[in-house]
């Protein structure tokens, strides 16, 4: 009788558990939601885009970055800067 109620009462801890564990994560979801909110009415890019090779002027990544630098200036509407550093030898 004793280990028939220990069982019962397991079973309702366990499920107040559960239900808790679900409050929580709906709660989480709503207070990122919330804080989100602000980041979605920023418009992206707000200033130019730098995009950097850093390999050599004229070689083949810096010839194969221009052309989409170039496309992303006119999708984004923004203007592109092609930095090219040269790593320390």
């Amino acid at each position: 009788m004793v280990a028939r109620k220990l069982r019962h009462r397991q079973g309702r801890d366990h499920e107040c558990m559960r239900t808790l564990s679900r409050y929580f994560t709906v709660l989480g979801l709503l207070c990122a939601a919330i804080l989100a909110a602000p980041v979605c009415a920023q418009e992206y890019p707000s200033k130019a885009v730098r995009i950097v090779v850093s390999f050599a002027p004229g070689g083949p990544n810096d010839l194969s970055v221009r052309p989409v630098a170039q496309k992303l200036q006119e999708i984004l509407g923004q203007p592109r800067i092609v930095r090219i550093t040269l790593p320390a030898v």
